[in-house]
């Protein structure tokens, strides 16, 4: 496996996808800040745009979806996979060695990134984040990166057709990202809402109104659980905040490391099988 992972590292200095994904990562995670609250002392209140040096978490799943697609899908496309197992390596080690080439990536894309966001955060302000939530969502961060980069090799190795492969990456990244910004909102539609009236007479009345919008009961908790579990979800609470004050901070990254290992063990199983053309 040490043989599998010394060719992959020298095909990753080399490779135009890597350095494609890396820089994406790392410039469009500055476009992302989070808005802060500001109480004056008279009571006003003002909204004003904070750093956020976990931005990178939006794009991680969409870059890693991108490189692990094109990285592996050569190694069908041209088929040098064949050629590792003539060599005498086993499926298992091929499979473990890409996958940790996968992660690996993913780790050096966040680290990178943070490291960006956290010297801007130095320049520019605080952005309303505390230390701990900063280390707490960096650590979710890598855990999200081990998940998607299993679920991503794992479609990539058992997919024949790169382009195939790309596009079913890339979907799945998408849609546990819109699955994640879906529930987030639906989640944050509060139970009830002020009404402001005027009367005839001109006076203003506010009454308290029930939003028909709000989720509650038993889907409520399938919700919060889904958010929870999701790598799309963990992405979307990471952005928003207040992790240090989640009601179940350990399931995220308990949640990414179950599905990580979870594709994984799929996948090994599943990759066994396959017929290597």
């Amino acid at each position: 496996m040490g043989k599998l992972m010394s060719a992959a590292l020298m095909r990753l200095r080399l490779s135009w996808v890597f350095w494609g994904c890396f820089a994406a990562t790392v410039v469009c995670s500055n476009f992302v800040t989070t808005t802060v609250t500001l109480s004056g002392p008279g009571g006003e209140t003002e909204m004003v745009m904070g750093n956020h040096p976990l931005g990178y978490v939006m794009f991680l799943g969409l870059a890693l979806a991108v490189f692990c697609s094109l990285f592996l899908g050569v190694e069908h496309s041209d088929g040098t996979i064949r050629n590792k197992f003539i060599a005498g390596h086993t499926r298992c080690a091929v499979y473990l060695s890409n996958l940790t080439i996968c992660t690996g990536t993913g780790w050096v894309m966040c680290a990178a990134a943070l490291a960006v966001g956290l010297a801007r955060r130095l320049i520019l302000g605080d952005g309303g984040l505390e230390a701990a939530e900063i280390a707490f969502a960096a650590a979710i961060s890598f855990l999200l990166a081990f998940a998607y980069a299993a679920l991503f090799t794992l479609i990539s190795m058992l997919c024949s057709r790169k382009a195939a492969s790309a596009v079913a990456c890339l979907l799945m990244a998408l849609g546990l990202l819109i699955i994640g910004i879906a529930l987030y909102g639906m989640l944050m539609n509060p139970e009830y809402y002020p009404m402001t009236t005027i009367l005839p007479s001109g006076e203003m009345v506010t009454q308290t109104m029930e939003n028909p919008g709000y989720v509650g009961g038993f889907w409520r908790t399938a919700y919060e659980f889904l958010l929870d579990a999701t790598p799309g979800g963990q992405s979307i609470q990471v952005i928003a905040g207040s992790l240090t004050e989640h009601v179940r901070p350990w399931l995220l990254p308990l949640s990414s490391a179950v599905i990580g290992g979870a594709a994984t063990l799929a996948g090994l199983l599943l990759f066994r099988r396959k017929d290597i053309k």
